[in-house]
Protein backbone atom coordinates (compact mmCIF):
# COMPACT_ATOMS: atom_id res chain seq x y z
CA UNK A 1 0.00 0.00 0.00
CA UNK A 2 1.93 3.42 -0.74
CA UNK A 3 0.19 6.21 0.58
CA UNK A 4 0.34 9.76 -0.78
CA UNK A 5 0.28 12.93 0.95
CA UNK A 6 1.83 15.91 -1.08
CA UNK A 7 -0.42 18.96 -0.22
CA UNK A 8 0.04 20.32 -4.16
CA UNK A 9 -2.76 17.23 -4.91
CA UNK A 10 -5.67 19.88 -3.57
CA UNK A 11 -3.85 22.86 -5.38
CA UNK A 12 -6.53 22.46 -8.00
CA UNK A 13 -8.84 20.66 -9.63
CA UNK A 14 -6.81 19.45 -12.41
CA UNK A 15 -4.30 17.99 -9.85
CA UNK A 16 -6.74 15.96 -8.52
CA UNK A 17 -7.95 15.03 -11.58
CA UNK A 18 -4.52 13.75 -12.23
CA UNK A 19 -4.56 12.08 -9.24
CA UNK A 20 -7.96 10.13 -10.26
CA UNK A 21 -6.41 8.91 -13.58
CA UNK A 22 -3.12 7.57 -11.91
CA UNK A 23 -4.65 6.03 -8.94
CA UNK A 24 -7.89 4.88 -10.42
CA UNK A 25 -8.36 2.36 -7.30
CA UNK A 26 -6.88 5.00 -4.98
CA UNK A 27 -9.05 5.93 -1.39
CA UNK A 28 -9.37 9.57 -0.36
CA UNK A 29 -9.03 10.26 3.03
CA UNK A 30 -10.46 13.69 3.63
CA UNK A 31 -8.72 15.15 6.86
CA UNK A 32 -10.69 18.42 8.21
CA UNK A 33 -9.86 21.09 10.90
CA UNK A 34 -11.67 23.98 12.41
CA UNK A 35 -11.87 27.13 9.99
CA UNK A 36 -10.87 29.18 12.34
CA UNK A 37 -8.41 27.54 14.78
CA UNK A 38 -6.85 26.80 10.80
CA UNK A 39 -6.65 30.37 10.33
CA UNK A 40 -5.65 31.25 13.81
CA UNK A 41 -2.58 28.68 13.37
CA UNK A 42 -1.55 29.75 9.73
CA UNK A 43 -1.13 33.26 10.99
CA UNK A 44 1.13 31.98 13.84
CA UNK A 45 3.41 30.08 11.65
CA UNK A 46 3.55 32.93 9.05
CA UNK A 47 4.31 35.33 11.50
CA UNK A 48 7.48 33.20 12.65
CA UNK A 49 8.61 32.22 9.79
CA UNK A 50 7.64 35.08 6.85
CA UNK A 51 9.14 38.07 8.52
CA UNK A 52 7.25 40.37 5.95
CA UNK A 53 4.28 38.92 6.30
CA UNK A 54 1.75 41.50 7.04
CA UNK A 55 -0.37 41.64 10.49
CA UNK A 56 -2.90 43.52 9.37
CA UNK A 57 -3.22 43.34 5.14
CA UNK A 58 -4.30 39.79 5.07
CA UNK A 59 -6.22 38.78 8.69
CA UNK A 60 -8.42 36.26 6.55
CA UNK A 61 -5.81 34.69 3.69
CA UNK A 62 -6.18 31.38 6.08
CA UNK A 63 -10.11 30.99 6.55
CA UNK A 64 -9.97 32.21 2.78
CA UNK A 65 -7.20 29.07 1.86
CA UNK A 66 -9.54 26.84 4.23
CA UNK A 67 -12.89 27.42 1.93
CA UNK A 68 -11.22 27.23 -1.40
CA UNK A 69 -9.00 23.70 -0.56
CA UNK A 70 -12.07 21.72 1.35
CA UNK A 71 -14.47 22.66 -1.42
CA UNK A 72 -12.39 21.89 -3.73
CA UNK A 73 -11.71 18.48 -2.06
CA UNK A 74 -15.51 18.21 -1.36
CA UNK A 75 -15.97 18.56 -4.61
CA UNK A 76 -13.71 16.04 -6.14
CA UNK A 77 -15.15 13.44 -3.64
CA UNK A 78 -18.96 13.97 -4.50
CA UNK A 79 -17.94 11.89 -7.59
CA UNK A 80 -16.28 8.74 -6.19
CA UNK A 81 -18.19 5.86 -4.70
CA UNK A 82 -19.03 6.45 -1.27
CA UNK A 83 -16.62 3.09 -0.10
CA UNK A 84 -13.48 5.17 -1.87
CA UNK A 85 -13.61 8.47 0.37
CA UNK A 86 -13.96 8.71 4.47
CA UNK A 87 -14.03 12.64 6.17
CA UNK A 88 -12.49 12.46 9.40
CA UNK A 89 -11.84 15.81 11.80
CA UNK A 90 -8.03 16.04 12.95
CA UNK A 91 -9.98 17.07 16.47
CA UNK A 92 -11.46 13.70 16.69
CA UNK A 93 -8.54 12.13 15.79
CA UNK A 94 -6.60 14.25 18.70
CA UNK A 95 -9.07 13.70 21.32
CA UNK A 96 -10.08 10.10 20.97
CA UNK A 97 -7.53 8.77 18.70
CA UNK A 98 -7.68 4.78 19.39
CA UNK A 99 -11.27 4.20 18.03
CA UNK A 100 -10.60 6.88 15.05
CA UNK A 101 -7.56 5.47 13.72
CA UNK A 102 -9.24 1.87 14.42
CA UNK A 103 -12.41 3.41 12.05
CA UNK A 104 -9.74 4.45 9.44
CA UNK A 105 -7.47 0.99 9.54
CA UNK A 106 -11.08 -1.27 8.93
CA UNK A 107 -12.01 1.36 6.00
CA UNK A 108 -8.58 0.77 4.31
CA UNK A 109 -8.81 -3.18 5.23
CA UNK A 110 -5.87 -3.29 7.66
CA UNK A 111 -5.02 -4.59 11.00
CA UNK A 112 -7.32 -2.69 13.57
CA UNK A 113 -5.63 -4.48 16.54
CA UNK A 114 -4.68 -3.18 19.73
CA UNK A 115 -0.78 -3.41 18.48
CA UNK A 116 -1.48 -1.91 15.01
CA UNK A 117 -3.13 1.22 16.69
CA UNK A 118 -0.31 1.47 18.98
CA UNK A 119 1.86 1.63 16.13
CA UNK A 120 0.17 4.07 14.74
CA UNK A 121 0.20 6.31 17.99
CA UNK A 122 4.61 6.30 17.82
CA UNK A 123 5.04 7.32 14.09
CA UNK A 124 8.68 8.14 15.41
CA UNK A 125 9.34 4.29 15.91
CA UNK A 126 8.64 4.02 12.11
CA UNK A 127 11.86 3.49 9.36
CA UNK A 128 10.30 6.04 7.26
CA UNK A 129 10.48 8.81 10.02
CA UNK A 130 13.15 11.34 8.89
CA UNK A 131 13.46 14.20 7.11
CA UNK A 132 12.40 14.55 3.67
CA UNK A 133 15.06 15.80 1.43
CA UNK A 134 16.63 18.87 0.94
CA UNK A 135 15.92 20.79 -2.16
CA UNK A 136 12.58 18.80 -2.30
CA UNK A 137 11.14 22.05 -3.23
CA UNK A 138 7.79 21.06 -0.70
CA UNK A 139 7.05 24.05 1.11
CA UNK A 140 6.07 23.63 4.68
CA UNK A 141 6.63 20.84 6.86
CA UNK A 142 9.99 19.63 7.89
CA UNK A 143 9.32 20.36 11.38
CA UNK A 144 11.87 18.52 13.09
CA UNK A 145 10.36 18.75 16.44
CA UNK A 146 7.11 16.28 15.39
CA UNK A 147 9.85 13.44 15.37
CA UNK A 148 10.65 14.34 18.63
CA UNK A 149 7.60 14.71 20.27
CA UNK A 150 4.79 12.98 17.47
CA UNK A 151 2.34 11.60 20.89
CA UNK A 152 -1.13 13.09 19.64
CA UNK A 153 -2.54 15.36 22.16
CA UNK A 154 -6.22 16.47 22.63
CA UNK A 155 -7.32 19.72 21.14
CA UNK A 156 -9.93 22.00 22.15
CA UNK A 157 -12.55 22.13 19.94
CA UNK A 158 -14.47 25.09 19.34
CA UNK A 159 -18.19 24.52 20.18
CA UNK A 160 -19.48 27.19 17.74
CA UNK A 161 -18.53 28.35 14.07
CA UNK A 162 -17.76 31.97 15.15
CA UNK A 163 -16.70 34.78 12.74
CA UNK A 164 -13.21 35.86 14.15
CA UNK A 165 -12.44 38.87 15.70
CA UNK A 166 -11.26 41.84 13.70
CA UNK A 167 -13.03 40.25 10.27
CA UNK A 168 -12.87 42.49 7.32
CA UNK A 169 -12.93 39.95 4.41
CA UNK A 170 -16.56 39.60 2.47
CA UNK A 171 -19.44 38.49 4.13
CA UNK A 172 -20.09 35.52 1.00
CA UNK A 173 -16.57 34.25 2.41
CA UNK A 174 -17.86 33.96 5.91
CA UNK A 175 -21.15 32.68 4.84
CA UNK A 176 -19.66 29.89 2.70
CA UNK A 177 -17.01 28.82 4.89
CA UNK A 178 -19.71 28.38 8.24
CA UNK A 179 -21.74 26.44 5.50
CA UNK A 180 -19.21 24.09 4.59
CA UNK A 181 -17.80 23.67 8.03
CA UNK A 182 -21.30 22.82 9.11
CA UNK A 183 -21.41 20.41 6.93
CA UNK A 184 -18.40 18.93 8.12
CA UNK A 185 -19.85 18.87 11.12
CA UNK A 186 -18.24 21.68 13.38
CA UNK A 187 -20.89 23.82 15.17
CA UNK A 188 -23.65 21.22 13.87
CA UNK A 189 -24.91 19.66 17.56
CA UNK A 190 -24.15 23.02 19.03
CA UNK A 191 -26.82 24.51 16.81
CA UNK A 192 -29.09 21.61 16.41
CA UNK A 193 -28.84 21.53 20.46
CA UNK A 194 -30.49 25.12 19.98
CA UNK A 195 -33.20 24.75 17.84
CA UNK A 196 -34.31 21.82 19.78
CA UNK A 197 -34.49 24.27 23.22
CA UNK A 198 -36.08 26.75 21.19
CA UNK A 199 -39.04 24.48 19.74
CA UNK A 200 -39.09 22.98 23.42
CA UNK A 201 -40.05 26.55 25.12
CA UNK A 202 -42.33 27.49 22.08
CA UNK A 203 -44.44 24.25 22.53
CA UNK A 204 -43.99 24.57 26.68
CA UNK A 205 -45.34 27.91 26.67
CA UNK A 206 -48.58 27.31 23.85
CA UNK A 207 -49.33 24.63 25.74
CA UNK A 208 -49.98 26.06 28.79
CA UNK A 209 -51.74 29.35 27.77
CA UNK A 210 -53.85 30.64 30.11
CA UNK A 211 -55.22 33.06 27.81
CA UNK A 212 -54.42 36.38 29.84
CA UNK A 213 -52.68 39.26 28.23
CA UNK A 214 -49.65 38.61 29.93
CA UNK A 215 -49.37 35.47 28.62
CA UNK A 216 -49.79 36.42 24.95
CA UNK A 217 -47.37 38.59 24.91
CA UNK A 218 -44.97 36.93 26.10
CA UNK A 219 -45.55 34.22 23.80
CA UNK A 220 -45.49 37.48 21.17
CA UNK A 221 -42.33 38.09 22.06
CA UNK A 222 -41.10 34.56 22.22
CA UNK A 223 -42.11 34.42 18.78
CA UNK A 224 -40.16 37.54 17.88
CA UNK A 225 -37.21 36.67 19.29
CA UNK A 226 -37.23 33.20 17.40
CA UNK A 227 -37.77 35.08 13.86
CA UNK A 228 -34.96 37.43 14.48
CA UNK A 229 -32.58 34.08 15.60
CA UNK A 230 -33.71 32.18 12.54
CA UNK A 231 -33.08 34.78 9.86
CA UNK A 232 -29.76 35.24 11.05
CA UNK A 233 -29.33 31.69 11.02
CA UNK A 234 -30.89 31.43 7.39
CA UNK A 235 -28.51 34.33 6.33
CA UNK A 236 -25.09 32.67 7.32
CA UNK A 237 -25.83 28.63 6.25
CA UNK A 238 -29.28 29.08 4.04
CA UNK A 239 -32.12 26.39 5.72
CA UNK A 240 -31.03 24.29 8.50
CA UNK A 241 -31.87 21.02 6.66
CA UNK A 242 -31.66 17.49 8.04
CA UNK A 243 -28.17 17.15 7.07
CA UNK A 244 -27.06 19.96 8.96
CA UNK A 245 -29.25 19.41 12.32
CA UNK A 246 -30.74 16.20 11.76
CA UNK A 247 -34.64 15.46 11.00
CA UNK A 248 -35.71 16.94 14.35
CA UNK A 249 -33.47 20.21 14.07
CA UNK A 250 -34.82 20.63 10.62
CA UNK A 251 -38.73 20.15 11.98
CA UNK A 252 -37.73 22.44 14.68
CA UNK A 253 -36.71 25.09 12.27
CA UNK A 254 -40.02 24.87 10.47
CA UNK A 255 -42.10 25.69 13.51
CA UNK A 256 -40.15 28.46 14.28
CA UNK A 257 -41.31 30.00 10.69
CA UNK A 258 -44.70 28.40 10.88
CA UNK A 259 -45.14 30.78 14.04
CA UNK A 260 -43.14 34.14 12.00
CA UNK A 261 -46.90 35.16 11.72
CA UNK A 262 -45.65 39.47 12.54
CA UNK A 263 -43.13 38.75 9.83
CA UNK A 264 -45.13 37.63 6.88
CA UNK A 265 -41.83 38.45 4.36
CA UNK A 266 -40.35 36.46 5.94
CA UNK A 267 -42.26 34.12 6.47
CA UNK A 268 -42.74 33.75 2.45
CA UNK A 269 -39.01 32.94 2.48
CA UNK A 270 -39.01 30.54 4.44
CA UNK A 271 -41.70 28.87 2.19
CA UNK A 272 -39.14 29.17 -0.51
CA UNK A 273 -36.17 28.36 1.32
CA UNK A 274 -38.22 25.21 2.44
CA UNK A 275 -39.86 23.72 -0.52
CA UNK A 276 -36.05 23.47 -1.92
CA UNK A 277 -35.03 21.89 0.81
CA UNK A 278 -38.13 19.28 0.35
CA UNK A 279 -37.01 19.03 -3.33
CA UNK A 280 -33.71 17.70 -2.21
CA UNK A 281 -34.57 15.66 0.54
CA UNK A 282 -33.74 17.75 3.64
CA UNK A 283 -37.02 18.66 4.97
CA UNK A 284 -40.43 17.37 5.32
CA UNK A 285 -43.22 17.60 2.64
CA UNK A 286 -45.68 17.36 5.84
CA UNK A 287 -44.16 20.37 7.13
CA UNK A 288 -44.15 22.10 3.80
CA UNK A 289 -47.99 21.79 3.37
CA UNK A 290 -48.14 23.27 6.77
CA UNK A 291 -46.49 26.87 6.47
CA UNK A 292 -48.13 26.88 2.30
CA UNK A 293 -51.38 26.55 3.75
CA UNK A 294 -50.04 29.46 6.69
CA UNK A 295 -49.17 31.67 4.45
CA UNK A 296 -51.95 31.48 2.24
CA UNK A 297 -54.81 32.04 4.52
CA UNK A 298 -52.39 35.20 6.09
CA UNK A 299 -52.74 36.17 2.23
CA UNK A 300 -56.66 36.07 2.51
CA UNK A 301 -56.58 33.05 0.01
CA UNK A 302 -57.91 29.63 1.01
CA UNK A 303 -54.98 27.11 2.10
CA UNK A 304 -54.54 23.96 0.12
CA UNK A 305 -54.05 21.17 2.31
CA UNK A 306 -56.50 22.14 5.37
CA UNK A 307 -53.71 21.85 7.73
CA UNK A 308 -54.71 24.86 9.55
CA UNK A 309 -58.06 24.63 12.11
CA UNK A 310 -60.48 26.79 13.11
CA UNK A 311 -62.93 26.30 16.35
CA UNK A 312 -66.90 26.24 15.12
CA UNK A 313 -69.74 25.20 17.23
CA UNK A 314 -69.49 21.50 15.92
CA UNK A 315 -65.66 21.44 16.59
CA UNK A 316 -62.32 21.85 15.08
CA UNK A 317 -62.75 22.42 11.04
CA UNK A 318 -60.52 23.58 8.75
CA UNK A 319 -60.28 26.70 7.62
CA UNK A 320 -61.35 27.83 4.20
CA UNK A 321 -60.06 25.43 2.04
CA UNK A 322 -59.37 25.05 -2.29
CA UNK A 323 -61.02 22.45 -3.62
CA UNK A 324 -62.08 20.25 -0.85
CA UNK A 325 -63.63 17.68 -2.68
CA UNK A 326 -59.66 16.43 -3.91
CA UNK A 327 -58.33 18.15 -0.95
CA UNK A 328 -56.78 14.69 0.61
CA UNK A 329 -55.36 13.50 -2.54
CA UNK A 330 -53.58 16.49 -1.97
CA UNK A 331 -52.40 15.60 1.70
CA UNK A 332 -51.50 12.47 0.72
CA UNK A 333 -49.14 14.01 -1.75
CA UNK A 334 -47.58 15.63 0.75
CA UNK A 335 -47.43 12.30 3.53
CA UNK A 336 -50.71 14.19 5.31
CA UNK A 337 -53.33 11.89 6.74
CA UNK A 338 -57.00 12.28 5.32
CA UNK A 339 -58.22 15.14 6.36
CA UNK A 340 -61.12 13.92 8.69
CA UNK A 341 -58.21 11.74 10.87
CA UNK A 342 -56.90 15.18 11.66
CA UNK A 343 -60.26 16.61 12.49
CA UNK A 344 -60.90 13.23 15.08
CA UNK A 345 -57.44 13.70 16.19
CA UNK A 346 -57.89 17.38 17.34
CA UNK A 347 -61.21 16.62 18.76
CA UNK A 348 -59.48 13.87 21.01
CA UNK A 349 -56.53 16.11 21.92
CA UNK A 350 -58.16 19.17 22.44
CA UNK A 351 -61.95 18.15 22.88
CA UNK A 352 -64.76 20.64 22.34
CA UNK A 353 -63.65 23.87 21.98
CA UNK A 354 -65.07 26.67 23.71
CA UNK A 355 -66.33 30.20 22.17
CA UNK A 356 -64.30 32.76 22.70
CA UNK A 357 -65.04 35.91 24.87
CA UNK A 358 -63.95 39.38 23.65
CA UNK A 359 -65.52 42.93 25.51
CA UNK A 360 -67.76 44.67 23.83
CA UNK A 361 -66.29 47.78 22.92
CA UNK A 362 -69.22 49.93 23.31
CA UNK A 363 -70.57 48.86 26.87
CA UNK A 364 -67.93 46.39 28.21
CA UNK A 365 -69.62 43.35 28.62
CA UNK A 366 -68.40 40.16 27.32
CA UNK A 367 -69.46 38.78 24.18
CA UNK A 368 -69.45 34.72 23.15
CA UNK A 369 -67.97 34.79 19.80
CA UNK A 370 -66.21 32.11 17.25
CA UNK A 371 -63.43 33.96 15.97
CA UNK A 372 -62.82 34.16 12.42
CA UNK A 373 -60.46 32.75 9.88
CA UNK A 374 -56.75 33.39 9.80
CA UNK A 375 -57.17 36.48 6.97
CA UNK A 376 -60.73 36.51 7.46
CA UNK A 377 -63.77 38.03 9.17
CA UNK A 378 -66.80 37.61 11.10
CA UNK A 379 -70.19 39.28 12.20
CA UNK A 380 -70.75 40.02 15.99
CA UNK A 381 -73.70 41.23 17.85
CA UNK A 382 -73.93 42.56 21.66
CA UNK A 383 -76.53 41.02 23.56
CA UNK A 384 -76.42 43.78 25.94
CA UNK A 385 -76.25 46.76 23.96
CA UNK A 386 -77.34 45.75 20.66
CA UNK A 387 -73.80 46.53 18.79
CA UNK A 388 -73.44 44.95 15.61
CA UNK A 389 -69.55 45.33 14.28
CA UNK A 390 -67.24 43.16 12.36
CA UNK A 391 -64.47 41.48 13.66
CA UNK A 392 -61.35 40.72 11.81
CA UNK A 393 -58.18 38.63 12.30
CA UNK A 394 -55.38 41.09 11.74
CA UNK A 395 -52.31 40.52 13.34
CA UNK A 396 -50.14 43.61 13.83
CA UNK A 397 -46.97 43.02 11.98
CA UNK A 398 -43.03 44.35 12.16
CA UNK A 399 -41.42 46.00 9.96
CA UNK A 400 -37.79 46.24 8.78
CA UNK A 401 -37.34 49.98 10.54
CA UNK A 402 -38.89 48.23 13.68
CA UNK A 403 -36.44 44.88 14.02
Amino acid sequence: MAVEKSPENVATGAALRRLARAYPKARYLHVTRHPVTTQVSMVEHRRRTVPSYPLDGQPMAGIAAWLEVHQRIARFLERMPPERALCIRSEDVLDDPEPQLAAVARWLGLRADDDAITAMLHPETSPFARPGLAGSGVTGGHDPGFLCDPIPRAVELPRTVEQPSGWRAEASLWQRTVRLALRFGYGQEELRIDLLRRRDLDQAERGSFAGTPEHKARIIAMDDANTLWLRTLINRVGWPGRTLVGVDGAHAAWLIAQHADRHPAFQRRCLKLLAHSVESGEASAADLAHLTDRVLLARGEPQLYGTQLVARAEGFVAARLQDPESVDARRAAMGLVPLADQLEHARERFGTPPPARVACPSCGEEIEMWLPEPGGSTRVSCPACGLIGTMRTRLRTVTSAQR
